[in-house]
């Protein structure tokens, strides 16, 4: 049973969850107690997310259980709840808070039947384009239910100009919040950005992505200096041979309210570091990612300086070529508001180790990712401690025999929920002393995947007085023979795999 009157109020509002909780009760009122069920479980469902990310399970158990059983309601009863068109078009449809909400489709699916679904799905917001668009983009741009939508994503398509321009002349595009493009033909990028700048109807944007464009610093000042961007709150330029230009380009665009920035890969230095650290319209940012930038010393302390970073949830530093002073210059910083910090591809020694023992800011730290860290020969773990950590990814990282034992005997680990070291050379040896180790105790996901462990560190992990919180071990890519894996079996059961 549908009423439409319901659906048009939850399609016209779509961030109150008010309208669809009415129509849960309005269902189960009239003899569709299961589709009412499925409507308030995914509203509770995202009221459990942050800010769309899904929780970790340790983290939220409740938010698995009732996607468990969504899912199975959905499995049940979808066909009969949601449009036809949805299997005969194969789109890919996912609900969110108990109704349609993105679909991945064709350029030419969606010209031909868009209207139709829309009409009959008014809930959805978000559309991938997934094929090839050749001369179809004037088409797709002149396709009137291009304004119901919020979001609208480009994967895997080859974007050229002439498209681009086709679609930046569509009037339709006043509704999108979000514009992703997730690859192009590396031609024309300053073009291409100039073409958004010209896009009458693109007034309302707040997430824009393009990504491996080649905008080059041409482009993307035309798109900083462009006032139809104010509305921007997240900006992704990242793979775009931008330099030192493009970021005091960015410093001078003061009516840019920026909470998450990624100019990952690109060929800034401590200068455009420097002027991104004193541009006082970016205090508000919660997320940067700066990956693949050779700053250096001067570039640390630069950033170590920003007015940002008291505000930061998310900083990412990977592969920035940082030496252990450089690192240590970020780690002393104060950041009270960071969540997660992804460090990897640079060096950690005595002077990071100092620094993360020191620094009584990073009260609110969940989650430390440095694949492929090199450890130093003198990086003193053993002491470090960060009481909020839940999750440590360590992901081919290069140790030392000294550091990768004192990693695993020491106090890091203690409030850990989520451990991955994987591919980074552990022996039976660590996994022996990991195993006596009573900082695992909180452990629920453990990955040891793609290291030389045998059936001597298997047994070690199987005898472990302190696992018995773990729901998940991942084993894959070991020398484990059958004497190993049946006894992993034999204590954690299905929560292993080999």
């Amino acid at each position: 049973m549908i009423n439409q009157g319901f659906i048009q109020a939850i399609a016209d509002d779509p961030d109150n969850d008010v309208h669809r909780l009415v129509y849960a009760d309005w269902l189960e009122d009239n003899g569709e107690p299961e589709r009412a069920e499925h409507i308030r479980l995914e509203c509770e469902m995202f009221s459990l997310m942050d800010e769309g990310d899904v929780p970790y399970i340790w983290e939220c158990p409740r938010f698995y259980q009732l996607s468990d059983r969504a899912m199975a309601l959905a499995r049940k009863h979808s066909k009969k709840w949601f449009s036809p068109l949805l299997d005969d078009l194969m789109c890919g449809m996912k609900t969110r808070r108990g109704f349609p909400y993105s679909i991945s489709m064709t350029s030419f699916d969606f010209v031909q039947h868009a209207v139709q679904l829309f009409e009959q799905e008014p809930t959805i917001e978000s559309v991938e384009i997934t094929n090839e668009i050749d001369r179809s983009m004037s088409k797709l741009a002149a396709c009137p239910a291009l304004a119901l939508i919020r979001d609208l994503e480009f994967t895997d398509t080859l974007i050229r100009l002439s498209q681009l321009r086709a679609l930046a002349k569509s009037p339709y595009l006043g509704s999108l919040r979000r514009l992703v493009f997730s690859s192009g033909d590396l031609r024309n990028g300053p073009d291409k950005a100039q073409a958004l700048v010209d896009a009458r109807s693109l007034t309302n944007l707040e997430q824009l992505s393009l990504r491996f464009q080649m905008l080059r610093d041409k482009g993307a000042i035309a798109l900083l200096s462009a006032p139809r961007f104010a509305t921007l709150k997240s900006l992704d330029l990242s793979v775009n041979e931008l330099t030192d230009e493009s970021m005091i380009a960015l410093a001078d665009a003061d009516h840019l309210q920026l909470t998450s920035l990624d100019v990952r890969h690109n060929r800034i230095g401590a200068k455009g570091l420097n002027a991104l650290a004193h541009a006082s319209h970016l205090r508000r940012l919660e997320k940067l990612a700066i990956n693949g930038m050779a700053i250096g010393e001067d570039g640390a302390a630069q950033l170590a300086e920003a007015s940002f970073l008291s505000n930061l949830r998310e900083l990412s530093i990977a592969d920035c070529g940082l030496t252990d002073e450089a690192l240590s210059i970020l780690c002393r910083s104060e950041m009270p508001t960071l969540h997660r910090l992804i460090a990897g591809q640079n060096a950690i020694g005595e002077k990071v180790s100092d620094a993360w023992s020191s620094n009584g800011s990073w009260t609110q730290l969940r989650s430390l990712d440095l694949e492929e860290a090199r450890f130093e020969v003198d990086a003193d773990l053993n002491s470090v401690s960060i009481p909020s950590l839940r999750e440590l990814r360590l992901f081919r990282c290069h140790f030392d025999s000294n550091s990768r034992s004192v990693l695993l005997h020491g106090e890091l680990l203690r409030s850990v929920r989520t451990f991955i070291l994987q591919a980074s050379d552990v022996t039976d040896e660590d996994v022996e002393v990991l195993s006596q180790n009573p900082a695992i105790s909180n452990v629920v996901y453990l990955s040891l995947e793609g290291n030389e462990i045998t059936d001597r560190g298997a047994m070690a992990l199987a005898n472990s007085p302190h696992l018995d919180q773990l729901q998940f071990l991942k084993m894959l890519g070991n020398d484990v023979r059958k004497k190993g894996k049946r006894a992993m079996k034999d204590r954690f059961g299905s929560r292993v795999s080999m």
